[in-house]
């Protein structure tokens, strides 16, 4: 059996759904192996400095071919917090950055595997 490599690949937007600060972010996704993976859903937890600042999660299955590399664009509603207004800015302005930290699980062919992803949001 493969395994799948998961990477950030950055932030394609920002904008308010329903009234909620949410990031559209793009994770990568990359299977080596010979055979096809079906990610199910994925939930994940959005750290910055220890404290959370949000969540993401899809539960739209999506099929990742053999030997390919697919992009996933997920959106990681944030909380109402004085972090989050920090985030936003870093992204706008890009005067400077914050770490953020992805947590959570993905199901993948009906097997739970864990998720652990950090990426800067700003310069």
């Amino acid at each position: 059996m493969g395994t799948l490599n998961f990477f950030p690949d950055g932030i394609e937007s920002f904008q308010f759904k329903n009234f909620i600060p949410t990031f559209e972010i793009r994770l990568g996704v990359q299977n080596t192996s010979n055979q096809s993976f079906t990610i199910n859903s994925l939930s994940a937890n959005a750290y910055s400095d220890g404290f959370a600042v949000g969540n993401c999660s899809t539960f739209n299955a999506q099929t990742i071919n053999p030997n390919s590399e697919t992009i996933l664009i997920i959106d990681l509603k944030m909380g109402l917090n004085h972090i989050v207004n920090n985030i936003v800015l870093a992204f706008q302005y890009a005067n400077f950055s914050v770490d953020l930290q992805l947590k959570g699980n993905v199901n993948v062919d009906k097997l739970q595997v864990p998720l652990n992803l950090k990426f800067k949001v700003g310069l």
